[in-house]
């Protein structure tokens, strides 16, 4: 946020809740031993300190002074920073279970219908059942090779769209990336009958947004006729509206073709998500009713998380390369020996692109899609580093912090894929340095599903094109600065000029480059 809305919260904030400070009881918990934070201004507590900053940058400054685990006060959420991997292993690990249900705000309330999505449920039996279906049906690693085919279409379509540039005709390579991997989301989540594509990833956008901004309601939870007053839960009820109209339409479409039961055992296993989804709701079995809105709310979260944080982490590892030619080509020398010859390439031999994988891993170290975990809400009382979480208490994990450790990781804030060459750390959720996404229980459940995007367009967009900054650019000169909110993309689009590479058509034949 910048000065002048600062400025515009605190006047509001004086005006409006002077009686918060004549009716606060100062002692209400001197009995617990809350961690050490930056000073407090009246009602916006340590809002100010954010002013001008991304979050987690100016949290990890913050740390500096304050220690890895800090006490942050935004206006009327209490909230505990953990900013180093043993910390995190304390929340993540050791006090897992005690730590292991979200928060809710009026956002997440309105836009995944009472909090029924994987992301946002409380802990309880409902998140333990979703998530079992989450990771054994939805997303799991069967179901995400079913999809190859889906991603090699989306690709096909890239390179027609390439074939009709100009020779040294720029792309915006963040909005091309985007748009294939949103189609597979699509494709993959409910077949080709979405007709309103192109409206539903719009909306899903503006969840993105409302739910990463910090608003004037949000901030003071407690006095809900703020979000009346401010228009806020209008506008929330407004996007969730559409949202519905979609949605809506594609559950009748669907069922207009019958019951689950009535398709061939063939078409089942290879169905769709919403098959999926439509198949545990009729057959039922997993201790409580799947309405209509439980199945919205879990495609809420499969395009929120599924969209952004894969085609930022292939805009990132493009735009790292560009800035080190020697790095490109390695990476392209490794991904063109690999295709040589082959009538297709197989997950098996992604996963063989070992330099590609390194290059993968860096990225996701240094450009992690959410440096701010999710926060998570204490069950029951804890104890972390000696100082006490209390019932309700927020923490939130600077993942970003963590894998930019300098006690975990050498020269951490630069870009070196060979630091992983020798080690066995990874981003699986057993090493606290490095947790793009998450650990422990409400780990992502998606990873595989993101993974596969990432490593199938990045190597095929490596093996078919060289890449070129435009209009005389200087590797040096790519601005590196990264976008407010969720998701920590690349502020500044990257665009690069794309040269066809002559050999592709000889050495993978398996490309039909008229689809």
């Amino acid at each position: 946020m910048d000065v002048i809305i600062i400025f515009f919260l605190i006047i509001s904030s004086l005006i409006t809740f002077l009686f918060i400070v004549l009716n606060s009881d100062p002692n209400s918990r001197q009995h617990l031993n809350l961690p050490p934070g930056p000073p407090k201004l009246p009602l916006i507590g340590n809002l100010h300190q954010l002013a001008g900053a991304l979050p987690h940058r100016a949290f990890r400054n913050l740390a500096k002074n304050h220690g890895p685990i800090m006490h942050i006060q935004l206006a009327q959420i209490s909230a505990i920073i953990i900013s180093s991997p043993r910390l995190a292993k304390e929340v993540l690990k050791t006090h897992d279970l005690a730590l292991a249900s979200r928060p809710t705000s009026l956002a997440s309330h309105i836009l995944f219908y009472g909090n029924t999505n994987i992301a946002f449920t409380p802990y309880g039996d409902y998140w333990r059942q979703l998530r079992k279906i989450c990771t054994l049906q939805l997303l799991g690693a069967k179901k995400v090779r079913s999809f190859a085919a889906i991603r090699q279409r989306e690709f096909n379509s890239f390179m027609k769209f390439l074939g009709m540039l100009s020779d040294g005709e720029p792309i915006n390579v963040h909005e091309k990336v985007t748009e294939m991997v949103n189609n597979v989301v699509c494709v993959s989540s409910f077949g080709d009958n979405c007709r309103q594509r192109k409206q539903l990833l719009e909306i899903i956008d503006r969840f993105g947004r409302e739910l990463s901004g910090l608003y004037l309601a949000d901030l003071f939870p407690d006095y809900e006729f703020l979000s009346v007053i401010l228009g806020r839960k209008s506008k929330l009820l407004k996007l969730r509206k559409n949202f519905d109209e979609i949605l809506d339409e594609i559950l009748e479409e669907r069922r207009r073709r019958g019951s689950y039961s009535d398709f061939p055992s063939d078409e089942r296993e290879d169905g769709d998500l919403l098959e999926v989804l439509l198949r545990v709701k009729e057959e039922g079995g997993v201790g409580f009713a799947i309405t209509d809105d439980n199945i919205k709310a879990i495609f809420a979260d499969i395009f929120a998380a599924g969209t952004d944080t894969s085609s930022i982490t292939i805009e990132w590892a493009m735009t790292e390369m560009i800035r080190n030619p020697t790095m490109m080509k390695k990476v392209q020398d490794e991904v063109r020996e690999a295709f040589n010859g082959k009538t297709m390439i197989t997950e098996k031999e992604l996963q063989s692109l070992s330099y590609m994988q390194l290059v993968i891993k860096e990225t996701l170290r240094l450009h992690p899609p959410v440096p701010l975990l999710l926060p998570r809400e204490c069950r029951e009382q804890c104890k972390i580093d000696g100082y006490d979480i209390h019932v309700k208490q927020k923490v939130m994990i600077n993942a970003w912090a963590c894998a930019t450790d300098p006690e975990y990781w050498e020269d951490a804030e630069s870009f070196k894929p060979e630091r992983f060459e020798k080690t066995s750390v990874d981003f699986m959720g057993n090493d606290y340095e490095f947790i793009p996404f998450g650990a422990g229980r409400r780990m992502c459940p998606g990873v595989n599903f993101g993974l596969r995007s990432v490593e199938f367009f990045l190597a095929h967009m490596l093996y078919f094109y060289d890449w070129n900054l435009h209009d005389g650019l200087n590797p040096t000169d790519v601005d590196m600065t990264e976008t407010e909110g969720v998701f920590a993309g690349k502020k500044d689009d990257l665009r690069l000029i794309p040269t066809f590479y002559p050999k592709a058509v000889d050495d993978a034949p398996f490309m039909n480059l008229n689809m």
